[in-house]
């Protein structure tokens, strides 16, 4: 409990949140940025008790402007996952100027990303072609919705 009202009064504190992520979970977090999103939207406050038979273990008052910056700063927690791989497709769009690239998988899956050095003048690519791409692969996932946002980046390609 007393985590629970540490995150929130924790409105411009990343570490205390994500130790609390981490401790309790991503539906804790989540649950904390409903009610600090809810409570910033009706402008309202609270304050919150926590007893045990006739004791007052904890307590916390919480402002209206606290729960706006609380929801904004959970908004802007991710947890990011970054893997390489590796698939074989046919590269069917790259774009030297805004260095974005289309590659469709064996398995017809569509990869759309950036690249920076896989494809210039010294190293040309050829469309449509067969490649075997090495991709990072960047997965974040925001703390309060557990939204996930994938990006691609393409680091090589290689003829097959």
């Amino acid at each position: 409990m007393q985590a629970v009202l540490d995150v929130g009064k924790a409105h411009d504190s990343k570490a205390t949140i994500s130790d609390v992520e981490h401790k309790l979970g991503k539906a804790t977090v989540s649950a904390v940025y409903s009610w600090a999103k809810a409570n910033s939207h009706h402008r309202i406050g609270t304050a919150v008790e926590w007893r045990r038979d006739q004791a007052l273990r904890a307590e916390v008052i919480i402002q209206a402007p606290e729960f706006t910056a609380l929801s904004e700063t959970l908004e802007s927690i991710s947890e990011r996952r970054e893997n390489v791989i590796t698939p074989s497709g046919t590269l069917v769009g790259a774009d030297t100027k805004t260095h974005r690239f289309h590659f469709v998988t064996e398995g017809d899956d569509d990869i759309r990303g950036a690249f920076s050095e896989a494809i210039s003048d010294s190293r040309v690519a050829e469309l449509p072609r067969k490649y075997r791409a090495i991709i990072r692969k960047t997965t974040e996932t925001k703390y309060a919705t557990d939204e996930e946002v994938v990006t691609y980046f393409l680091d090589k390609l290689e003829p097959l």
